[in-house]
């Protein structure tokens, strides 16, 4: 790969037999590949004589009159293997002439199998634990790393591949091969090493990677590199080779110890790493509605439905394969470059071949291929939304234009089947009226809700920049709302979001500006917790969240249990009366029945019934959203709407994504205190018992107050 700021450079002819041993190439014909050879690195197999690779040197101007056969491997390099355990052998070189790499060998053995981000913890975390690298062993290394001085070959202005061959010709003769077990080797050459414009380079498919002084202290590099051993080419965009900046195999970070990201959509395919949530979607055969999951919630253990995938294949033959990921910017991904928190489409024809990045995508956008088929119809790509929670994931519908169409209001199992994403996904507040549309309203009275501590029963307070516990009073320095959209915690009486300063000694919580960068990112968690999503580098990866200490200052702590992470929210009124509308952000409402006062209460496991259960002002799954606009019952939980399911038994209610259909739809009388049914006339919520813990059906509409419900 090149230097930073460098042009891409020209690849270079190396021939690698099929026991892995590397040959230079010397003397190949300007058009020996042209007219009808056809050449593609790691697909073309040329076979040549023993006789005529001398001392590791194919002369092709000798020897290019007997080349027995030149044959196209339509799937490239076989039988790499991509997972289990790897033994990694370390060589650092010192030329002949007395030049050395700047870093000793214990520096370079911390930076590649000791720092707190290395070639180790890169590919452990990136496959989850499918890739084990180990420091290769043996009577020559120590910790999987050794010293060599050539007694050959000089460093000074010498070609990076003369060094190379000196190095294996050296250790050859030492009988390393014999003495030491490992699956890869990395060389180490000294600065003064000619490389032109790159910085490290590999071997497809094969064992070797080899890098120019300091660039194998660079995580990006030698994830990079390793990369290609396992068989992967590089990820470009727009024409250049190695543009694409949400993979590791493009262009990246040029570090020690960052960047923490992984690999794209068509090369975390083939790496299979993620390989029981991929699916082929073929445009032709029909049309597909996706839940794409973040590859860290994946990893994590947080998929909980069968519709929820990581990769989605868009076959259209050997020509057009694409690759759908979402790209989400957290845990293992934290530190990507480029199209953070986008879905993006990957093309690449196969395995061990170039992809190109087509399109990163946020919500509501698309992506359109024309003439997809050969037959004239365009496939189309689109974003519905976003959907932040446990796990998070990106929904996306895929189909050929005028031939499957699908929209993303609609549902394709709109009455209840497979389990699905429990989520927190509540209405972002209403857009405010740009400056070319003016209005002489007065603006709405700010209205929110309190944050209170499960310890003590006190609320989130802000003072000046500072936010510790105090005795609820309900002023507007208490009250918060919670913008979906950026995910942040907004003070209704400065607008300033709620902020982590990760550099400060307890990594406290306090208010700043908006800026809607990760450390004025939350969750909120079903388990009553608000997690941080900003990185703190004393956490080791670890999400933080926030947590109140003993002197009632709050705090980012790795998140865990106890009552001092866990809050809940109270809705506040404005000076007239009124509750905070839905659309506003959070507020959200308890709904209460007025038979036996019990609250409406949704499960969070499938089929997530909806009935009546005791009030308890602490659990989130009792609040509710009211989308007044689009008729809608929202629970803050599971982002699921009340749905009434037309097919069941006795017309229960359960939580269903929202789709738009009528049978979502209610309209709350404030004289009757009704929920009525938009599905059909004098229909409306009725609680099946005259106690508590009873379940919620539709009924024709009555006075009784079994059918009366209102707000807190």
């Amino acid at each position: 790969m090149p230097l930073p700021g460098k042009v891409e450079m020209n690849p270079t002819v190396r021939c690698v037999t099929s026991n892995q041993k590397a040959n230079h190439v010397t003397n190949m014909p300007t058009n020996f590949f042209y007219g009808q050879r056809s050449f593609e690195s790691g697909h073309t197999r040329i076979i040549v004589r023993n006789s005529d690779i001398i001392d590791g040197v194919i002369n092709m101007g000798e020897c290019s009159k007997n080349i027995m056969k030149i044959e196209s491997m339509s799937d490239g390099i076989s039988n790499i293997q991509r997972t289990g355990e790897f033994k990694f052998g370390v060589i650092r070189v010192t030329g002949k002439d007395g030049y050395s790499p700047s870093r000793n060998l214990s520096q370079i053995r911390n930076d590649i199998f000791n720092d707190s981000l290395n070639l180790v913890v890169g590919y452990r975390e990136c496959s989850g634990n499918k890739v084990n690298i180990l420091p290769a062993i043996g009577e020559d290394l120590t910790g999987g790393a050794m010293d060599l001085k050539l007694t050959l070959q000089k460093a000074r202005d010498a070609p990076s591949f003369n060094v190379e061959n000196a190095v294996t010709f050296q250790l050859q003769e030492m009988g390393f091969y014999n003495r030491n077990t490992f699956t890869h080797l990395i060389y180490i050459f000294p600065e003064e090493v000619y490389f032109g414009n790159t910085a490290a380079y590999a071997y497809e498919g094969g064992h070797l990677s080899v890098y120019k002084n300091e660039m194998a202290a660079k995580h990006m590099v030698l994830m990079h590199e390793v990369g290609h051993n396992f068989g992967h080419l590089h990820s470009g965009k727009n024409s250049l080779g190695y543009a694409d900046e949400s993979c590791m195999m493009g262009a990246h970070l040029f570090a020690n110890d960052a960047p923490r990201s992984c690999f794209n959509g068509a090369k975390s395919w083939f790496f299979g790493w993620y390989a029981d949530r991929h699916i082929v979607v073929t445009p032709t055969s029909g049309s597909k509605n996706l839940k794409m999951l973040s590859i860290d919630d994946y990893l994590n253990g947080k998929a909980n439905s069968n519709d929820q995938y990581t990769i989605a294949k868009v076959d259209g033959g050997s020509t057009q394969q694409l690759y759908v990921m979402y790209n989400r910017k957290e845990g293992v991904n934290r530190e990507v470059q480029a199209h953070g928190d986008e879905v993006t489409i990957v093309q690449q024809k196969g395995d061990n071949r170039q992809s190109w990045l087509l399109a990163g995508l946020g919500d509501s956008s698309e992506w359109q291929k024309q003439n997809w088929d050969g037959k004239g119809n365009t496939l189309v790509i689109r974003v519905c939304g976003r959907i932040w929670g446990e796990p998070d994931y990106a929904r996306i519908i895929i189909y050929l234009k005028n031939v499957n169409d699908l929209s993303c209001s609609n549902n394709p199992n709109p009455s209840p089947g497979p389990p699905r994403n429990p989520s927190y996904n509540p209405p972002g507040p209403p857009p405010t009226p740009s400056a070319s549309s003016p209005t002489t309203d007065p603006p709405p009275p700010k209205r929110g809700t309190l944050i209170k501590s499960k310890v003590n029963n006190e609320c989130v307070h802000m003072t000046g920049r500072s936010v510790v516990s105090s005795p609820c009073n309900g002023d507007m320095s208490q009250t918060w709302y919670f913008d979906a959209t950026t995910k942040a915690v907004i003070n209704a009486e400065t607008g300033h979001c709620l902020d982590v300063d990760v550099n400060s000694r307890n990594i406290k919580v306090g208010t700043w500006e908006c800026h809607f960068r990760p450390n004025q990112q939350w969750v909120l968690e079903s388990n009553n917790r608000l997690k941080s999503l900003s990185f703190v580098p004393a956490f080791n990866g670890v999400y933080g969240c926030m947590d109140l200490t003993a002197e009632n200052d709050l705090i980012v702590y790795p998140c865990h249990y106890n009552l001092n992470q866990k809050f809940y929210f109270v809705g506040v009124s404005d000076d007239q009366g009124n509750h905070d509308d839905p659309g506003q952000g959070w507020g959200e409402r308890i709904i209460r029945t007025r038979e036996g006062n019990g609250c409406m209460h949704m499960s969070t496991q499938y089929p997530n019934n909806v009935r009546i259960k005791n009030c308890d002002e602490g659990l989130i799954i009792q609040r509710w959203t009211l989308d007044r606009q689009n008729e809608r019952i929202i629970n803050v939980v599971t982002g699921l709407c009340l749905d009434w399911d037309r097919n069941s038994y006795n017309n229960n209610l359960v939580g269903w994504d929202c789709h738009g259909w009528n049978n979502q739809k209610w309209r709350y009388e404030e004289t009757s205190e009704n929920f009525k049914s938009l599905a059909m006339n004098e229909k409306c919520i009725d609680m099946t018992m005259d106690s508590q813990n009873s379940n919620l059906i539709v009924y024709d509409c009555h006075d009784d107050k079994n059918q009366r419900f209102y707000f807190e």
